[in-house]
């Protein structure tokens, strides 16, 4: 999928690492390095204050100094300390020069392109929007297709369902590898990933299956920028007596459409802006059944007129 450039602006203040407890800082320091590697992987974009290069650290300047020490200097300042050689090394491999774009003011950073966010080793401020490892990184892209779904790119898949379907199959061989091992799951080829998992994994839960069913399904709305709509399940599930989460998305045609997770099954019901029924679906997507009237939502103009 062609994923939205970020903005993130690294703050000065976030790069002390004397902030930073000892016994943290080179977990830290590894998942920043990771995470940036990633985020420009994704053609995010850094930019930094042009007081980052006055700056005096506990460590001396940022630039030339943090990443152009030699090892003995930089094992001896304490503010380093906890920082491991092989750490040291990868920074020095994989960040040879800075190539931050030096902004004159936080006003300048807050005219460029959304999604925006802080960075850096440390969120010192507890700012909100601070991104300084992978998860976060996802997180926040994520945060911001599920405020901004008219933005999802559908033009690289084939699929009206799932703008990711990549993840979609990361997450059900990462299941796959959970339940036989890594060495059969790897096994496994992509056409054959699918079926396996519904065999191997979904047909096995037995009383589980209303649980695993709630706890997958999720994630993989989530991960495909899905909005969780807790009244329109509410209404549903007193209108049905029976358990209801549905999800919402932006399609690529412009409407809104919904999934509704299938807790008895295993399976995902797909519905239409108007919550007709499109046809049970396994989690990665393929048809299982046809649509059936009695499984439309019900409750989908109710739940407009509550929401204006």
């Amino acid at each position: 999928m062609g994923q939205i450039n970020g903005s993130l602006l690294i703050l000065p203040k976030s790069l002390e690492t004397s902030n930073i407890p000892e016994q943290q800082r080179d977990k830290v320091i590894v998942d920043f390095f990771e995470m940036k590697t990633v985020a420009e992987r994704n053609n995010d974009r850094f930019y930094t204050l042009v007081d980052l290069y006055s700056c005096k650290f506990s460590y001396g300047p940022f630039y030339p100094g943090f990443i152009n020490m030699s090892w003995e200097q930089f094992s001896t300042i304490a503010s380093l300390k906890g920082i491991s050689q092989n750490t040291y090394q990868v920074m020095n491999a994989f960040w040879p020069q800075v190539d931050f774009k030096p902004l004159d003011s936080l006003c300048s950073f807050q005219k460029k392109e959304e999604p925006r966010a802080f960075s850096g080793f440390f969120n010192f401020a507890m700012l909100k929007d601070f991104v300084n490892n992978i998860p976060n990184w996802e997180f926040w892209h994520r945060a911001w297709y599920l405020s901004h779904q008219q933005k999802i790119d559908w033009t690289c898949v084939q699929n009206d369902w799932f703008p990711r379907p990549d993840l979609v199959k990361i997450i059900l061989r990462r299941e796959l590898v959970d339940t036989v091992g890594l060495e059969a799951a790897n096994n496994i080829s992509e056409s054959n990933l699918e079926n396996s998992f519904h065999d191997l994994v979904m047909k096995k839960k037995g009383h589980e299956i209303a649980a695993y069913s709630g706890q997958i399904g999720e994630e993989i709305c989530i991960r495909n920028y899905y909005k969780f709509e807790p009244e329109l399940s509410s209404l549903e599930q007193r209108r049905a007596n029976s358990l209801r989460k549905i999800y919402s998305i932006i399609n690529r045609h412009g409407c809104m459409q919904f999934i509704s997770i299938d807790f008895k099954h295993g399976m995902l019901e797909f519905h239409n802006d108007k919550g007709d029924h499109l046809g049970e679906f396994r989690f990665a997507g393929t048809q299982n059944s046809g649509p059936v009237v009695d499984h439309s939502l019900k409750c989908v103009d109710e739940w407009h007129r509550m929401n204006g």
